[in-house]
């Protein structure tokens, strides 16, 4: 079951009670996996703040 939680004004996606996506400044980044990596062939990855790990972002 998946949910949503707001943090520091920007949202957090949940599923299985993990961090899967985050929401910040109108942009959405995922968590990147294997498996995620293998289904997006060309994926940008970008961290969701400064100094953050390296998500796959939707621009």
């Amino acid at each position: 079951m998946g949910a949503l939680s707001l943090i520091s004004g920007e949202y957090a996606l949940y599923g299985n009670g993990k961090v899967a996506a985050l929401v910040c400044d109108d942009q959405v980044f995922v968590k990147l996996t294997a498996a995620g990596r293998a289904y997006v062939d060309d994926c940008v990855e970008a961290p969701a703040c400064p100094g953050g790990k390296a998500l796959l972002a939707d621009r």
